[in-house]
């Protein structure tokens, strides 16, 4: 049986990757301008608090799911608010969704960034138009909602980034 405290400690593992992947998407040069009159070289792409939801998926899936991401929908044991209801609501500005290598390390094998802005913005529009299905999971405690990210419209773009055998070790 699989807790939110058991399952928090395995993922966490994966914060310093996550942090090294996402860092380097937050920060921009600075134009020539402020580079000479004010020694600025690096400035950050937003000026408000950006929140990053994570999920990384044990080992073993991202050959087969490597192009979906999932949200928890219901905890059946528990009840409450899960992270879709959280995210419709309009809290979080990304989604880092990875896939762990193996369970010992936290190397990625694969990872998406999801602009949950535009997530939401077509679940509202598109949602007929785009690949979805409910699960419940193995623990048969929890369900999830799996999004295919090759059937969200173009533009704009629900994808910040993407990457596949991040070997940078925490």
């Amino acid at each position: 049986m699989s807790t939110y405290q058991s399952d928090r400690r395995w993922s966490d593992r994966f914060l310093p990757t996550i942090q090294q992947i996402v860092g380097p998407l937050l920060m921009t040069p600075a134009p020539v301008e402020l580079d000479v009159h004010e020694a600025t070289d690096l400035m950050l792409l937003t000026a408000k608090d950006m929140r990053i939801a994570c999920r990384i998926r044990r080992a073993g899936y991202a050959d087969r799911y490597g192009h979906e991401f999932t949200m928890r929908s219901r905890r059946h044991d528990l009840g409450g608010k899960t992270e879709i209801n959280k995210i419709a609501e309009g809290f979080g500005d990304w989604m880092f969704y990875g896939h762990a290598l193996d369970e010992i390390s936290s190397t990625l094998k694969r990872w998406l960034i999801i602009d949950l802005d535009v997530w939401r913005q077509q679940v509202k529009v598109n949602l007929g138009t785009i690949t979805w299905e409910e699960r419940r999971n193995r623990d048969q405690e929890t369900s999830f909602v799996s999004f295919d990210v090759r059937t969200f419209p173009a533009h704009p773009p629900i994808l910040i980034a993407k990457g596949e055998m991040e070997v940078c070790r925490a």
